[in-house]
């Protein structure tokens, strides 16, 4: 994650990601005032370059991960506003089925979810979640209060997922401060595991994508 802009109301972070089946990647970003955009900077063939914005603005973090399973990946966003939370998953490129705009260079885009989070989301990550199910799972932390961050993981609802339906794979609240998350495979065996570091205090923890969500590695400043 890199910043590209100059700071403003919002900071602006980006990553590369492929979210169209086109081989070179795409740079997607935030910009200082929030809007998601998508920088492609090589035209392949005839194929048109990936030129996606979000339609609305405010968003502060997000999130890369091929949620249906297309081949390609799809975005998810988080923001706040006034104590409320949203995360949306958006594919700027739909290889197939309904869609709900096209960009400037005709290629279809869309929503393909949306919920409300009971307080300020912070932290969003993607990786394979539940290992049962194809395509990239979500696992996103929120604050529930002034001491407690609660993560939520998602599933697809389906067997073979659309990005549309979601369910709840497991949620668990903390007394820390996650600042950062991060997520993959790290004991090379079933599901992903999920990073979270807590800079205030040196910490990081390692856990589990399961109903226990067991700590598999803790270490501190002082280890």
């Amino acid at each position: 994650v890199s910043t590209l802009l100059p700071s403003g109301a919002f900071q602006p972070t980006a990553a590369r990601a492929e979210t169209s089946a086109d081989p070179d990647g795409e740079i997607v970003y935030i910009d200082n005032t929030g809007v998601i955009r998508i920088l492609d900077l090589l035209q392949s063939g005839s194929t048109p370059k990936v030129d996606w914005f979000s339609p609305t603005n405010g968003w502060e973090n997000l999130a890369l991960g091929d949620v249906n399973n297309d081949g390609d990946q799809e975005i998810v966003s988080i923001k706040e506003t006034s104590g409320v939370g949203t995360l949306t998953v958006w594919d700027p490129v739909v290889a197939s089925g309904p869609f709900d705009g096209k960009t400037g260079n005709g290629i279809p885009w869309a929503k393909l979810y949306e919920i409300t989070i009971p307080g300020n989301p912070e932290l969003v990550g993607t990786g394979k979640l539940d290992p049962n199910l194809p395509g990239a799972h979500i696992a996103y932390v929120f604050q529930v209060n002034s001491g407690t961050q609660r993560l939520v993981v998602l599933k697809p609802a389906i067997a073979v997922p659309d990005g549309r339906q979601w369910a709840t794979h497991f949620t668990r609240d903390f007394n820390e401060k996650w600042e950062s998350i991060s997520i993959g495979n790290v004991d090379n065996t079933g599901a992903d595991e999920i990073a979270l570091v807590d800079r205030s205090q040196g910490r990081l923890s390692v856990y589990k994508a399961d109903a226990d969500s067991s700590s598999m590695l803790n270490r501190t400043g002082s280890d």
